[in-house]
């Protein structure tokens, strides 16, 4: 038989250590079945812009939040309204090996 020898990288899906938009805390919701996957909704006062919203935040380590591919950092003004959001996560001896988790923010307004 052959042998063959791999590099494995196993990489935790990277999440939202705090996160908050407006001032408002985000409350995560996992999907049971597809880990990289998150939700977080926020309930925000009624008419309040999501299209021109301050989002703080901290990782729960190495990391990058994206909106529709860009990096976005803490405390930026951005828009939200429909936006693909991710977090990325690159092995540091091989940064083609990547943790992408796929954000979904849900707005409540009260």
């Amino acid at each position: 038989g052959t042998i063959k020898q791999y590099t494995l990288y196993c990489l935790i899906y990277p999440e939202f250590k705090t996160v908050t938009v407006n001032g408002v805390k985000g409350v995560l919701t996992r999907d049971a079945f597809n880990q990289d996957h998150q939700t977080y909704t926020f309930t925000l006062p009624s008419g309040t812009d999501v299209a021109n919203a301050k989002i703080e935040y901290t990782l729960d380590g190495t990391g990058t939040f994206l909106v529709e591919g860009n990096e976005v950092a803490s405390g930026t003004t951005t828009n939200f309204d429909g936006k693909t959001l991710t977090l990325e996560r690159s092995a540091a001896t091989n940064a083609q090996a990547k943790a992408v988790s796929n954000i979904e923010f849900v707005f409540k307004f009260q």
